[in-house]
């Protein structure tokens, strides 16, 4: 297995679930959207209630350090919400819901070795790696409470072949991770899992499924996941 994908809600841990995967390369369906906005340069609002001056894009990421440390700062609201509406209202929805999975199966065309994927939201996008013979993983953070985004991209329509849950230190994050990725490509070996005569993927031919108890740091989906809820 070279391709793996997270999804999960803003904030979950899917970049920092990413980190575990030493000597990985990583992308997003996102980047291309960045670079697109970048070009737009819009206007980004700062949290009311702060009082801080609306700034052009690259005004913000030049000063702000980048999109990452952005994304978690006073103008992180209005940058997703330029985000969720530039991507998915304007773009996905008027050129349709592949726009942005061209572009990244293209970079995955281009790599040289194992890739992760930070940012799967759409069916179509799991599909992409799913084609490609590898897994999605859905990150899930307890701590986030229930949901208050309603947005398409923050509704995941698909079943992910395993979930992992984030409610500890990073490092238990990236031990699950990595427990993950280590039954996949046990899997892949044509190996059975550990625990018993199951195969833990349940989606090669003839495999059968096995989960674990739903309140388990990581689990898998049964037998026939990767099909749209």
């Amino acid at each position: 297995m070279n391709l793996i994908g997270f999804a999960g809600r803003t904030r979950a841990g899917k970049d920092t679930a990413a980190d575990a995967l030493t000597g990985w390369g990583r992308t997003a369906f996102a980047d291309s959207l960045r670079t697109a906005l970048l070009r737009l340069d819009p206007w980004v609002c700062a949290d009311p209630h702060i009082g801080t001056r609306p700034m052009r894009l690259s005004d913000l990421l030049r000063e702000g350090g980048g999109w990452e440390p952005v994304k978690s700062g006073p103008y992180a609201a209005d940058l997703r919400r330029l985000m969720q509406r530039f991507g998915t209202d304007c773009c996905r929805d008027t050129f349709g819901a592949d726009c942005w999975t061209r572009l990244t199966a293209e970079r995955l065309d281009a790599a040289t070795g194992p890739m992760a994927i930070t940012d799967v939201r759409f069916v179509e996008e799991a599909d992409l790696i799913w084609s490609r013979g590898g897994i999605v993983v859905e990150v899930v953070r307890p701590s986030l409470g229930e949901p208050t985004d309603l947005h398409p991209s923050e509704q995941i329509g698909f079943t992910a072949d395993a979930v992992v849950v984030n409610d500890g230190s990073i490092d238990d994050l990236h031990d699950r991770v990595r427990a993950v990725v280590g039954q996949f490509e046990t899997c892949g070996a044509g190996f059975e899992d550990l625990f018993g005569s199951f195969c833990v993927c349940g989606r090669q031919p003839g495999h059968r499924g096995w989960h674990r108890d739903a309140d388990a740091a990581v689990s898998w989906a049964p037998t026939g996941s990767g099909r749209a809820s």
